[in-house]
């Protein structure tokens, strides 16, 4: 027995017609979103970089400090950045950070110079051979020229006896020019002279020109002062009219030679004081005044500031920046550029190789496939 078929002369078009209207339902969405995604990028290009960009590396080279805030913050005058740069020539960090200033504040704006097209513009302000991205930083009648080599900072490879790119002072220098400009009055630091004192070394002076001290003698007389030879610190806690505080002390282990210079031996002796000592104080008299004693006459030397990283000048300079008083433009450091490279094990690096390119593909894979055996199962059924 023959069962009757019956058969629909419009099944074929139905089905047609609905993944026409499917497929058009998708193009219509898909043009939605391009729109959208067009207008959302718009409207992101014109929003301030500080809100849309951030900056992940480890020394925050894109990021401007909250000393750098508290002292545009606190500005009152026009101040005008110069930057002097070719076409095309243009530093991105330091792009960066100029914009980052001329967003901060009314006060300051940014204006590119370019050498080519004012040959003679910087000659008003320094006698000085002039490169790319230079900045010249002006209120009034006063003005400083940071030279692009004073934005990069090189020191010395005691072991190649090369010179290594290491640290971006950018912020450091434009903030400490701009508190330049701006101060009627910089602090003065006295220095002994007249009796064979070694000078201050080079890397000091220009830490100390940088945040805008200015250096005087102390007196105009030679006097000679006897000094013997120092030893380790001890504090009793007995000062009179005064606070003793231990900045610097050694370990519990540590003792001083007696014999001084004349020592014969590294080793301990009979004789010799048992520490701890102390190396650094800072000595607050009730009356008002204040000094910080470094007990070493080295302390500040190029070669042992250089194997302290840096410790042995920034710590001098805290100490100054507290006895003229907190100043943000002094507590600017520069900012390392060296990398921090991420090391991970073999058996780590062969985990991650199987997951990025065995596992996430298979996975994509199978929710692709899973997606298009539901929608052919969804386009067989009947209507």
């Amino acid at each position: 027995m023959k069962l009757p078929v019956h058969l629909n002369p419009n099944g074929g078009k139905g089905r047609g017609r609905i993944a026409f209207q499917g497929g058009s339902y998708a193009l219509a969405i898909s043009a939605i979103v391009l729109a959208l995604l067009v207008v959302v990028n718009v409207l992101v290009s014109i929003l301030p970089t500080s809100l849309t960009r951030f900056d992940i590396s480890s020394s925050q080279l894109y990021s401007i400090t909250s000393n750098t805030k508290s002292v545009v913050n606190a500005l009152e005058e026009d101040v005008t950045i110069y930057w002097i740069v070719q076409a095309d020539e243009e530093d991105p960090i330091v792009e960066n950070l100029l914009d980052k200033y001329d967003s901060l504040s009314g006060h300051i704006s940014v204006v590119k110079k370019n050498p080519d097209v004012y040959p003679t513009f910087t000659q008003q302000y320094t006698d000085e051979t002039v490169t790319n991205n230079s900045l010249i930083v002006e209120c009034g009648d006063k003005s400083c020229y940071i030279s692009y080599s004073d934005i990069y900072l090189y020191e010395t490879d005691f072991y190649s006896y090369g010179y290594t790119s290491a640290s971006f002072d950018g912020e450091g220098a434009i903030t400490s020019a701009i508190d330049y400009v701006v101060s009627d009055e910089l602090p003065q630091l006295y220095l002994l002279e007249g009796h064979g004192e070694a000078e201050l070394p080079q890397t000091f002076q220009e830490q100390l020109e940088k945040d805008n001290i200015e250096t005087q003698p102390l007196i105009d007389e030679n006097y000679y002062p006897i000094v013997p030879v120092a030893t380790g610190l001890t504090v009793s806690g007995s000062a009179s009219g005064a606070t003793v505080t231990e900045l610097l002390t050694t370990s519990d282990s540590a003792f001083s030679k007696v014999s001084g210079y004349e020592m014969t031996t590294y080793d301990e002796e009979e004789g010799d004081m048992d520490g701890p000592f102390a190396v650094a104080v800072s000595v607050e008299r009730n009356d008002g005044g204040e000094m910080v004693w470094f007990s070493s006459s080295l302390f500040l030397d190029d070669g042992y500031n250089a194997y302290s990283s840096g410790a042995n000048v920034n710590l001098t300079m805290n100490a100054l920046s507290q006895l003229i008083g907190e100043r943000e433009a002094m507590s600017i450091r520069s900012k390392s550029l060296n990398y921090n490279y991420l090391t991970i094990n073999e058996s780590t690096a062969s985990l991650l190789k199987v997951t990025m390119i065995g596992v996430f593909p298979l996975i994509y894979l199978a929710v692709g496939i899973g997606v298009v055996v539901k929608r052919r199962r969804m386009q067989h059924e009947p209507v």
